[in-house]
């Protein structure tokens, strides 16, 4: 996850969650 996080630095945040999520 944190290479996704990587490729959209602002988008951090909706990244995390969405790993949360899953």
């Amino acid at each position: 996850h944190l290479m996704d996080v990587n490729s959209t630095p602002a988008a951090t945040t909706t990244t995390t969650a969405t790993a949360a999520e899953k």
